[in-house]
This record gives structure tokens, sequence and C-alpha cells, in this order.
């Protein structure tokens, strides 16, 4: 009933492990932080929360051998928080493969899935045309990057130890922070050597491809 509620915060709530199907009654919810709870899974209504505007849902990362597996279902209405700028979802074990009507939401413009065990992110995320950082570090079961969208200022991906191809990254022109430590796998950074925005690249550990990026770095410089 809680009709004009903007912010809802449930942060270290631990033993909070459900949201009520009536959350998408909150017609003017803005904010919904609910850092390490037990919630692994959202309510079908919650896609109608159509003025969301912040997701913090990320969780501490634990080791395999103190908690059991439970794979974190996301509705399908999700894709219709089409005003979402930010989204946190760190450890949150989402796995397999991502929905591909991701483009939907239009507005992200921080989008972290660090630390969960999906194997491939989908063509629709060169779509988000304001998103300006992605942050997937430690998804040691991602195996390529799309294509990305123009728009993105920073992408890391370090500890990525299964990935093994990135689309070619020529049309990033705002990207200043490329973080891909101990990809160990990547054989090679396509468009590298077009990103005149970027600031810092992160790639110690990256051994298949460490000439490949030098030769690259080499037409900038000559």
């Amino acid at each position: 009933m809680l009709e004009n509620l903007t912010m809802l915060q449930l942060d270290r709530c631990k033993q909070f492990c459900k949201l009520p199907a009536s959350i998408g009654q909150l017609k003017s919810l803005h904010r919904l932080l609910m850092v390490e709870t037990a919630v692994t899974e959202l309510p079908e209504s919650f896609g109608m929360r159509s003025c969301l505007m912040v997701l913090n849902m990320g969780k501490k990362h634990q080791k395999r051998e103190d908690t059991e597996e439970i794979n974190f279902i996301v509705p399908a209405s999700f894709s219709n928080l089409s005003l979402l700028y930010e989204l946190h979802a760190r450890a949150c074990n989402i796995s397999g493969k991502i929905a591909d009507d991701f483009e939907k939401l239009s507005s992200l413009e921080i989008l972290n899935l660090g630390r969960n065990n999906f194997s491939s992110l989908p063509a629709s995320l060169r779509g988000l045309s304001l998103l300006k950082k992605l942050l997937l570090p430690h998804c040691i079961k991602l195996k390529a990057l799309p294509p990305l969208p123009s728009s993105l200022e920073e992408a890391d991906a370090a500890n990525c130890t299964s990935l093994e191809s990135i689309s070619d990254i020529s049309n990033l022109e705002n990207l200043a922070m490329l973080n891909l430590i101990s990809c160990e796998k990547v054989v090679d950074i396509p468009g590298l050597e077009c990103l005149k925005s970027l600031v810092r690249l992160y790639a110690s550990g990256c051994t298949a491809c460490s000439s490949t990026i030098k030769k690259r770095l080499a037409k900038v410089l000559s």
C-alpha cells in the first residue's frame, strides 16, 4: 500500500529470502537496495516497477564449499524496467545464458555482473546505447565477449579464465579503461589500436595474446 515509497533498503538482511509479489504495486519505487540478502528469485510482478532506476542485489562472494549453489531466477518481466540505469548483481549465481532481450533495458549506464556463472552474454548487449560501465570480473565460465555498445567507457573482464574471444572493439571510441588481467586464453583484441580514448589497459597474464597486443599497439606508435 506504500504507493509513495521511493527507496527500499534491505542491505545485509541475511535471513531475508523472498520478495512479496505485492512489490509490483510500489508505483513510485526508484531505488531497491538489497545487498547480501538471501533472495534468489525475483517475483514475476517485479517488471511492473516501471519507475525503478537503481537495483543493487549484489552478494558477498563465498567459496563453494561454504554455501549451497542455488541459481538466481530472473523473471521474463525484468526486461520491462526501461528506466533502470544501475544494475548490480554481483555473485548472484546467474547461470547459463542471459536472455537476449537485454536491449530493452535501454537506460542502463552501469551493469555489474561480476562473479556469476553464465557462459555467454546476449548479442543485444550492443543495443544498450547509454551503457558506460560493464563489470564482469571473475565470470569464470564466460567464453566470449559479444559486440559492445560504443558508449562504453569502462570494461572489466579480469580473471575471466575461460574467455577465449573478444569481438572487434574498434567502435569503442569512448573506452578509457580495459581490464583483461589473467584472461590467459584470449588470443587477440581486435580493434585495440583504434581506441583513441584508452588511458588504462590491464593485460598481465594474457599470455596467449601478448605478442598480438604489442603488434597492435606498435601500429599506434609508428
